[in-house]
């Protein structure tokens, strides 16, 4: 698979007061296996529910890439390490956003259920691929979104980036789509509670040292 780096979005219901945009700021989630039915996605569909939103599930990076079309297109070489570091920057950066059904590249294939590969995304408008910013700033410029159906959930996003112009392969997309259908992968979620120690009723009492033996 001539693809760099992945991240899967999967959808989650969150606090109101997370934004409504398409693309927002760190989420705030609640764990909630209904997500889906409540939302009417239990076939991949939905409406776009303000308080349910593609939540950013996490990513990782290969060690190797299939050789750009300039170069042949065949052999695989390593990543440098200064590739490895801004795709992990990117993840970093993509955790930020959270997306709206059918709005920017994983509400768009959630919503559709049809996969999506686009090519040159750091040059993208603003509505389609929100995360330019980070394209730019991190060497993006190809990505393919595909839908993956979830027992639980309905459907997650999975998109695949790389750092070179991809032509798109129709073929490739075709295989992936079928190898993906044995996955069945059900979402679970993590609670995460953040306290503010400056709030009140929130301080942490000091703890005093053990004593020393004289």
């Amino acid at each position: 698979v001539p693809f760099e780096h992945v991240d899967v979005w999967v959808p989650s219901h969150v606090g109101s007061a997370a934004p409504r945009g398409s693309g927002a700021a760190k989420r705030q989630r609640t764990s909630s296996a209904e997500a889906a039915s409540e939302s009417g996605t239990g076939t991949g569909g939905g409406d776009d529910s303000p308080s349910f939103r593609l939540c950013y599930g996490g990513s990782v990076t290969v060690g190797a890439q299939v050789d750009p079309p300039e170069a042949g297109g065949t052999g695989r070489s390593p990543l440098t390490d200064e590739d490895k570091q801004n795709f992990a920057l990117f993840g970093d950066y993509s955790e930020k956003f959270s997306f709206s059904n059918g709005c920017g590249l994983p509400g768009r294939i959630f919503k559709s259920g049809i996969p999506a590969w686009e090519q040159f995304v750091s040059k993208a408008p603003a509505d389609l691929f929100e995360r330019r910013g980070g394209a730019v700033q991190f060497g993006v410029k190809t990505a393919l979104g595909v839908p993956v159906v979830s027992p639980n959930v309905g459907r997650v996003v999975l998109i695949l980036y790389s750092k070179h112009d991809r032509p798109k392969d129709e073929a490739l997309v075709g295989r992936m789509i079928t190898d993906l259908r044995l996955m069945n992968p059900c979402a679970r979620w993590r609670l995460v509670v953040d306290i503010d120690p400056d709030a009140p009723g929130n301080a942490v009492p000091p703890t005093s040292a053990p004593a020393r033996p004289s």
